[in-house]
């Protein structure tokens, strides 16, 4: 129920040109072409309010809150590859998750780890 809820949220909050896929268990990929990191980073804060503002109730007992992370990498800014701009945005996710949860962290902003570096000069 909760996956499902939260899939209704990205396409609500996803434009027609933007496409929205499940990426491992628990994780959402949203592909926004030709955004600008600015409307990039936004649309990341839309979703994790919307998100914050769901009131999930299973069988009439409130769920309590939900909350989300977002890791956001640019192409061709951050990364000039599918691998690598996917590596960035997930090592994003992961600061983000290190710094308190329910946050966006853009890669190469400060809460970004020296991991995702390292892991892009192996390449």
């Amino acid at each position: 129920m909760v996956m499902r809820e939260l899939a209704g949220v990205l396409r609500r909050v996803a434009r027609k040109s933007d496409v929205v896929c499940r990426h491992g268990g628990e994780e959402f990929l949203l592909l926004l072409p030709e955004a600008t990191l600015e409307g990039t980073r936004g649309k990341a804060e839309e979703l994790r309010r919307e998100v914050e503002r769901l009131a999930l109730a299973c069988e009439g007992q409130p769920l309590g809150s939900i909350t989300i992370s977002a890791g956001v990498a640019l192409y061709p800014q951050h990364a000039t590859t599918a691998v690598a701009l996917l590596r960035l945005a997930d090592e994003a996710l992961y600061a983000a998750k290190e710094g308190g949860r329910n946050r966006v962290v853009v890669s190469g902003a400060r809460a970004f780890t020296r991991v995702a570096a390292e892991a892009l000069q192996s390449e």
